[in-house]
């Protein structure tokens, strides 16, 4: 968890976002990986290092994660959901993917499960973080299902919860 809020921090903080600082961390955690480096000097680094040998969770993950993160540095909405869920992914079903090694599921089913429910909480953060994530620039709502209801960023922009709003 520490792992996915520091990087999620260099981009959406509200005091002082930091993009390069990000690129700078995430490269040097997956330098320190290649090297075989089990010991970055950033704790929380170290830590997640620690863990994903301990729990031998793919580095896959890791990667997709940051990638996701990097993301919000240069896109700034999704016109589909299909386009979202690349983003949603490694923003979300890879941290369910992680902790499926430490939780040690009993039945075959709980990748696709893990996924789903990461995909469930993102979601439902893209809805509670609206105006938030206007601020920074963002809009995690697919535009052609915004459409739909009658809604568009100029729509969320006024931030007025409108009964289309509800609908959607």
């Amino acid at each position: 968890y520490g792992f996915a809020r520091q990087a999620d921090e260099f981009v959406d903080s509200l005091t002082a976002p930091d993009p390069q600082q990000l690129l700078d961390w995430g490269q040097n955690f997956l330098d320190s990986l290649n090297s075989g480096n089990d010991r970055p000097a950033d704790p929380v680094a170290r830590a997640m290092a620690h863990t994903m040998r301990q729990w031998t969770i793919p580095r896959a993950h890791v990667e997709a994660f940051l990638e996701s993160m990097q993301m919000d540095i240069t896109v700034s909405g999704y016109p589909t959901y299909a386009d979202l869920e690349q983003y949603m992914y490694g923003s979300a079903a890879v941290i369910g993917l992680q902790m499926l090694p430490i939780l040690e599921p009993m039945a075959p089913e709980a990748g696709a499960r893990a996924r789903a429910l990461g995909e469930a909480f993102q979601m439902t953060n893209f809805i509670r973080d609206v105006g938030e994530d206007l601020g920074e620039g963002r809009v995690y709502l697919p535009a052609d299902e915004l459409a739909a209801f009658g809604l568009d960023r100029a729509a969320l922009e006024r931030r007025v919860v409108t009964p289309a709003f509800r609908r959607f």
